[in-house]
């Protein structure tokens, strides 16, 4: 499971992945019961982590943290959008907080 998060964060700011690293996260997303559980609140975690050093820096002011409960997120697809999206933005340079 610790794999996966390594593997999912490091995914985040790539658009294209080598099959090998799909099959590895192809595998954590089909997770279910207490294994997904523990993946997305750990997942949730460490994007809350990177949120806050952001914040801190100066790369997300509050306003953009507002917005970010009024998006629609029970749209099918939303709520995976907008985290690749603000994963993307709090961690530009892809590894900052978890390399």
């Amino acid at each position: 499971m610790i794999e996966f998060l390594a593997l999912h964060k490091k995914s985040e700011g790539h658009g294209r992945q080598h099959a090998e690293l799909l099959r590895a996260l192809a595998t954590g997303i089909a997770s279910t019961g207490k294994k997904r559980e523990f993946l997305v609140r750990h997942l949730g975690a460490m994007l809350g982590a990177e949120m806050h050093e952001a914040y801190l820096a100066g790369f997300l002011n509050k306003s953009f943290l507002r917005s970010l409960f009024f998006h629609k997120t029970h749209l099918p697809g939303a709520a995976r959008k907008i985290y690749f999206e603000l994963a993307r933005r709090v961690n530009p340079a892809q590894g900052k907080l978890f390399a």
